[in-house]
């Protein structure tokens, strides 16, 4: 090998290091698998790794893992992680699986009870925004209004703290025939929504984006 290969070789290398992606899985009790594997098949998987916080049997998780051959770096128990200060510089993110109304409260006014809210904290602290999986989309059909608005008040304050909450991330509506009506956005509440260029938006849909912070974006 000639020194060009060898120089083109040692710039693929750092490259590929430069552009490793370690993630911490907060696995919650509350976790619907079925969304988390959807929110894992979005990411870019080249250089993606795991650290799995367990508060659940993480078998399920694991078996999605193993799907897209993604390398499993370390599984902490749940009673003991929040002692360890390697998390911190190891990962380059963290994602919650999933958050109980009462832990979205205790976080918002900053009474930490529990091992996740702390960690989550300390993280936000520290490195700055925590990933969450947002599992409440309340529907004003089901649940009363003033409940649904409070709710999303909450998601809002825990934004503002650095909480970024992910819905159906990779959802697309290129085959909605470029009309999007508000019926499209139901389950998308705190969520983000890709559409085309050509997409043309009601006004109603504008709307209830806009009331249940909804972000649409155009690429």
């Amino acid at each position: 090998m000639n020194i060009e290969r060898i120089v083109e070789e040692v710039i693929r290398r750092i490259k590929a290091l430069e552009n490793r992606h370690n993630l911490l899985i907060i696995y919650h009790e509350a976790t619907s698998i079925d969304l988390l594997e959807e929110i894992i098949g979005c990411m870019d998987k080249s250089y993606l790794k795991i650290g799995i916080i367990g508060f659940k049997d993480p078998e399920p998780l694991l078996r999605v893992l193993a799907t897209y051959d993604i390398e499993v770096l370390n599984m902490i128990d749940g009673s003991d992680y929040i002692h360890m200060p390697y998390i911190m510089a190891r990962y380059d993110a963290m994602l919650i699986s999933s958050l109980t109304l009462g832990e979205m409260y205790n976080i918002s006014v900053l009474n930490l009870q529990t091992p996740l809210e702390k960690l989550a904290m300390n993280w936000m602290f520290e490195k700055g925004r925590v990933y969450a999986i947002d599992t409440l989309n309340l529907k004003e059909s089901v649940v009363k209004k003033p409940l649904v608005e409070q709710v999303n008040i909450l998601k809002g304050r825990l934004k503002d703290l650095g909480i970024e909450w992910i819905g159906k991330t990779c959802s697309s509506v290129h085959k909605v025939s470029g009309l999007l009506t508000r019926e499209h956005l139901l389950g998308y509440e705190g969520g983000r929504l890709v559409v085309d260029q050509s997409t043309v938006i009601t006004p109603m849909a504008r709307e209830y984006a806009k009331a249940q912070n909804i972000s649409i974006e155009r690429k």
